[in-house]
């Protein structure tokens, strides 16, 4: 075997081993084992671009609902780049069935990665014990893609959802939620904590958010980050942003948080930088850095915009 042939080879393997071929599958009852008609099925792809700090788009979606046997067909992605799928099953008297973690606790589904064809997906019955609140929160956990015109099935499911945790009387309109997280900071290449870290937890940082709903901390000399507070309801899990001079900033819509979910323990890695002042505000790739500090400012955490404004005197 000549030199070209094995490489073509490799390439190969890598091309089939990174591609998701479709599939078909069945929903049915996990007590009753009948078939399941009208279940929501929806999956998502996303690829990774760029090496060190990278980040995520949206590769594919697609959405079905299962027939009256409860089976479903999906098409499948091919490429190099794209990550293993989000998968989500809803039925409306059930609980969501994702690929990933199971619901109430987000333990980790021990075949998350699995991707196979005509396998047989359980859902089980929604108790009354169950959290309509958090339940509408696991749905679409994770999920990238806005687009609810791609995927108006699973939109219309989210949507019913909500609506019914809106009335939920565990949760009332305006009682807060409590906000309790820890992790820690290290050197993504030496693996020593990193002190001094500032963490932020923002509701929302658009134009038309309530700043109020800040929260933030900083690490300290063993890389622990600990995050208390409260959000008003309806809660959202709130974006993240990681801040340390002479590191690449991180935040949960760019870069190597993408796919962060809050769970406590997480351990967050950032990367150094040789010329980091074009990173911050107003300059570089991070000018949105600015919402965010203005953002913790007018809620009266102005530690983010002081830290910043000291950094590039």
């Amino acid at each position: 075997m000549t030199f070209s042939h094995l490489v073509a080879m490799l390439i190969a393997v890598s091309f089939l081993t990174s591609c998701y071929l479709p599939i078909s599958g069945k929903v049915i009852d996990a007590d009753t084992q009948q078939p399941i008609e009208g279940a929501v099925v929806l999956v998502e792809w996303n690829e990774q671009h760029g090496f060190g700090l990278t980040y995520h788009t949206v590769y594919k979606t697609a959405e079905t609902e299962t027939n009256k046997e409860g089976k479903f067909s999906l098409p499948g992605a091919y490429s190099l780049f794209v990550d293993q799928p989000y998968l989500v099953i809803y039925k409306s008297g059930y609980v969501a069935w994702r690929n990933d973690d199971i619901f109430p606790d987000y333990e980790k589904r021990s075949n998350g990665d699995r991707w196979r064809h005509n396998s047989v997906y359980k859902l089980e019955k929604f108790k009354d014990e169950y959290s309509l609140f958090k339940h509408s929160m696991f749905m679409d956990t994770g999920i990238m893609d806005m687009n609810f015109y791609r995927i108006p099935k699973f939109a219309n499911a989210t949507r019913n959802e909500s609506i019914k945790a809106s009335s939920e009387g565990k949760n009332p309109k305006k009682a807060p939620v409590k906000f309790d997280f820890n992790g820690r900071i290290l050197d993504a290449a030496t693996g020593e904590p990193i002190e001094g870290t500032i963490v932020l937890a923002l509701y929302d940082i658009s134009p038309y958010s309530d700043p109020s709903v800040v929260l933030e901390g900083v690490s300290n000399r063993d890389g622990v980050i600990k995050i208390t507070g409260e959000y008003p309801w309806p809660y959202r899990l709130p974006q993240i942003l990681i801040y340390k001079k002479g590191y690449l900033p991180d935040s949960s819509r760019y870069g190597d948080l993408s796919y962060f979910k809050w769970k406590n323990g997480y351990i967050f890695k950032l990367y150094k930088c040789n010329e980091c002042e074009k990173n911050i505000p107003p300059y570089g790739n991070y000018s949105d850095l600015n919402d965010w500090a203005n953002a913790a400012a007018k809620a009266g955490r102005p530690l983010l915009m002081d830290t910043i404004r000291q950094d590039i005197k």
